[in-house]
């Protein structure tokens, strides 16, 4: 564990519910598309394995499946809005949890959020803070 450090990334994940045309199966006849940006918070050796294991674990949002209002639904992982390091050791994380509930992971500033066509930005690395200078 001692050479292990903690890191968060923040995924943009596109979703979409899609109502199909009783028709024809191949056209949708609405699609109602919104986009969040979840945090995770995982280990990694240094900064480069942690963006190998962020850009990564992107596809694991990639989902379709049938509940929800429309006859699909899709998620679809993006990209990285953001890559940082913690500076937090794992005991000081298990205390401040076991102490008062939770541990912060960061904020994103609302203006920073998103790109010109209103969706969520997704960085290219060297604008990650972890890779800025």
């Amino acid at each position: 564990m001692s050479n292990l450090q903690f890191y968060v990334t923040k995924v943009v994940v596109r979703n979409q519910d899609l109502w199909l045309d009783p028709k024809n199966f191949d056209t949708f006849i609405k699609v109602i598309e919104s986009y969040q940006v979840d945090d995770l918070l995982f280990l990694a050796k240094d900064d480069e394995e942690a963006f190998t294991f962020a850009t990564d674990f992107v596809d694991v949002f990639d989902d379709v499946h049938h509940d929800g209002p429309g006859d699909m639904f899709k998620s679809k992982g993006m990209g990285i809005h953001q890559l940082y390091r913690t500076y937090i050791s794992q005991d000081r994380i298990i205390k401040k949890i076991s102490e008062e509930g939770c541990v912060g992971l960061g904020s994103i500033n609302i203006d920073d959020l998103t790109s010109n066509n209103n969706t969520p930005r997704i960085r290219e690395k060297e604008e990650l803070d972890l890779f800025k200078n």
